[in-house]
């Protein structure tokens, strides 16, 4: 287990976490206190790829997500575990026995990219993940629908209608005068 900490921007290039990691490996990938967390999203950068190298990436959960997306545009999960041999970057499976996520970020078959930044090897391809994952807050992803508003004409008096007055017996049908006292049915408001 390798504990990688964050990196502040004031100090790095970029803030975010760095490391150095293995070609050819599974690596569980988990963030330190959040385990109880479902909702994760994260952009990494995996620099350096040749066409045989490739790198198998898990998380785990503690419920199931709904929504998967490893790479932009997002694409469907495979339905067998993941192998460098059959996959492609990108590519994702779910266990849902286990609750853990894996995906492949492998050089094979990604199109050619001018690594102008560096001097390296120019088969050599940097790969952009854009990691979201989610569990929605309602079922099926589905908000409820809203509310019904009824449209009715509100339940209010105006003062200055003197319709309201003259069919008024506590006013005797009267519209009042300045400094006259009337009387507010109970209820009239």
């Amino acid at each position: 287990v390798s504990t990688v900490p964050y990196l502040d921007g004031h100090h790095y290039r970029y803030s975010g976490w760095k490391a150095l990691i293995p070609s050819n490996e599974t690596l569980s990938w988990y963030f330190e206190r959040l385990d109880h967390i479902t909702n994760i999203s994260y952009t990494a950068n995996f620099y350096h790829f040749k066409d045989n190298d490739y790198v198998l990436m898990l998380h785990h959960f503690p419920q199931s997500p709904n929504h998967f997306q490893i790479l932009t545009p997002a694409r469907n999960g495979s339905l067998q575990p993941l192998s460098w041999a059959r996959n492609v970057n990108g590519d994702w499976y779910f266990d849902q026995d286990n609750l853990t996520l894996y995906y492949l970020v492998s050089g094979r078959g990604v199109p050619q990219q001018p690594n102008i930044i560096s001097n390296l090897d120019p088969t050599m391809i940097n790969i952009n993940v854009q990691f979201r994952v989610f569990r929605c807050f309602y079922q099926n992803c589905a908000p409820p629908p809203r509310a019904t508003v009824t449209s009715g004409a509100p339940d209010y008096n105006v003062w200055s209608n003197s319709s309201f007055w003259e069919l008024r017996s506590e006013n005797n049908y009267s519209i009042p005068a300045e400094g006259d006292s009337v009387v507010i049915p109970k209820g009239k408001v």
